[in-house]
């Protein structure tokens, strides 16, 4: 099979005494300020090359906000140790392990198909909201009031920030998201593990719950069985609830809620699941076909009041 040249500059790394001894990257194996010679140390790759190669490998789309919560998906080529390239004698060209793209899926087809589906489902939601607010430019209502300790944080900034002509602004989020992923990268890596048990109406309902408690700025944990809601993002926060995909239900944690919450703030929060339809008695709530959106809402809307009353 013939060799598919790449055409990414490569990347040679030393410490330049011209820049205080900094780590410097180049384009050219001698440095033009101090003449030494640079390790080659990869590629150079642009955000937009690192998006398309893995929207090409995974098959969901490089950006928005599907991606907050998916199971990790690739594994890295170990022939080009994930730069999809391969240094040549006369010229660099593409991995042929990888076809260049860096990574190798090592999920199951039918892991694949639930992860494709909800990225695109979420995705085109998420095109549809944008251009509403862009044709309406009145402010949409909160569903959930914020947390009165919320760690904002944990709220990565929406991709279209970055897309701007300020450069100070698209610097800003983009160490913003850095941020955000070294933070809590691994606990919405454990997430998505876990909403793989899920059937599509459940992860739906699951990913809707996640993601307006978490931009409110309650705390969200993971476990290697359930998803815990927190009055706020602790370690001695109180958790209100635990979303257990594999058993399609929400578990109350009724336990430490009456022992750390008061009991005018216990008695709405029955009052406001009663209304809803949903058992104010029961440890579960069964998320069914009969558990809807709305009721997921209705649900945190209850769960927020009773953890700013806690």
């Amino acid at each position: 099979m013939p060799r598919k040249p790449a055409h990414n500059p490569r990347r040679y790394t030393h410490h330049c005494p011209s820049q205080g001894d900094r780590e410097v990257q180049n384009t050219e194996e001698i440095c033009p300020e101090c003449g030494q010679h640079g390790k080659h140390s990869g590629w150079f790759h642009g955000l937009p090359d690192r998006w398309a190669r893995r929207s090409r490998l995974t098959g969901v789309p490089a950006l928005g906000p599907h991606l907050r919560y998916l199971p990790d998906i690739l594994t890295t080529c170990k022939q080009c140790l994930g730069e999809g390239i391969i240094a040549g004698d006369e010229f660099d060209y593409e991995c042929p392990s990888c076809a260049g793209l860096g990574g190798i899926i090592f999920r199951s087809q039918e892991e694949m198909q639930k992860i494709q589906h909800w990225a695109h489902a979420r995705h085109n939601r998420y095109l549809r909201e944008k251009k509403a607010k862009e044709m309406d430019f009145s402010i949409p209502p909160e569903i959930l009031p914020e947390a009165h300790e919320g760690n904002f944080l944990q709220n990565p900034p929406d991709i279209g920030h970055l897309q701007t002509r300020d450069e100070n602004g698209f610097t800003q989020g983009m160490l913003s998201i850095i941020t955000y992923w070294k933070t809590f990268g691994a606990r919405n890596r454990q997430i998505g593990e876990l909403m793989l048990a899920s059937n599509d109406h459940g992860w739906d309902i699951f990913m809707e719950i996640l993601e307006l408690w978490e931009n409110a700025g309650y705390g969200i944990s993971a476990s290697q069985t359930q998803i815990a809601l927190s009055t706020y993002q602790s370690e001695d926060a109180l958790c209100l609830a635990a979303l257990r995909p594999s058993l399609m239900s929400i578990a109350i944690n009724w336990g430490e809620i009456v022992q750390r919450c008061d009991l005018s703030a216990i008695v709405l929060f029955r009052s406001a699941l009663s209304r809803l339809g949903l058992p104010h008695e029961e440890k579960y709530v069964l998320v069914d076909d009969n558990f809807q959106q709305e009721d997921a809402q209705g649900f945190l809307v209850a769960l927020s009041e009773l953890a700013r009353n806690s």
